[in-house]
């Protein structure tokens, strides 16, 4: 489980992160702050893996608590979730090296989106003993989409498909996958290629008996 905490102090909105992210299969949220004072005393004794991070704070600055986390060399990536629309704020966060910056209000499927790429991108390059060039490319590649779902597609299926190709060892095809999911082989298709084009999933092409073409997904 990916151990996770989120510092927001509008209490509204940090019940509906919560529920968010606890949709999400593989995180567990440790502690919900409201305040950058709380947040740095608590890592004093805890080790989170991701903080989901207000820039709004009432004593601190989220920019500032960035720039001290790093400056003690606090291990814990973030992922900024704000208001805050000024071009300079985000740049500054970025050279702080936050994965993700997700501009209030949004839509589930973008923090959805964000959490499922931070799990199956982030997580997995720490976890390489070797890393090629390939994985960097994939790290740093970044979809066109805007961060939303293509129309017709939807976070439950695609968590449960996420969640499919993470359970097996091999590759599979379209038609499995929409066997074990309950849906169409046509709506299998479209999200397995919505995860390769995404950087989530990889593909390998395999020939049939009859030399037929069929595409195999895979989790990277």
């Amino acid at each position: 489980m990916i151990k996770t905490v989120i510092v927001e102090d509008d209490p509204m909105v940090l019940e509906i992160n919560k529920n968010f992210i606890k949709e999400v299969e593989g995180f567990e949220i440790i502690a919900a702050l409201k305040s950058g004072s709380e947040l740095l005393n608590f890592l004093k004794n805890h080790s989170p893996e991701l903080l989901i991070l207000d820039i709004y704070l009432p004593d601190i600055d989220g920019l500032t608590l960035l720039k001290e986390i790093r400056r003690q060399n606090i291990s814990v990536d973030v992922l900024a979730i704000t208001a805050a629309q000024q071009g300079e704020i985000v740049a500054e966060l970025l050279r702080y090296g936050v994965v993700d910056y997700i501009i209030k209000p949004f839509k589930k499927e973008r923090l959805v989106k964000a959490l499922l790429t931070y799990k199956n991108k982030y997580l997995k390059i720490g976890r390489k003993r070797s890393v090629q060039q390939e994985d960097i490319d994939r790290l740093f590649a970044r979809s066109s989409a805007g961060g939303e779902l293509p129309k017709g597609l939807n976070d439950i299926t695609l968590k449960k498909i996420l969640s499919l190709l993470e359970e097996t060892r091999e590759p599979l095809a379209a038609a499995e996958v929409a066997k074990r999911a309950g849906i169409s082989r046509v709506t299998a298709r479209r999200y397995l290629e919505y995860l390769e084009r995404e950087g989530l999933a990889g593909k390998e092409i395999r020939y049939g008996s009859i030399g037929r073409p069929v595409n195999y997904y895979y989790l990277r």
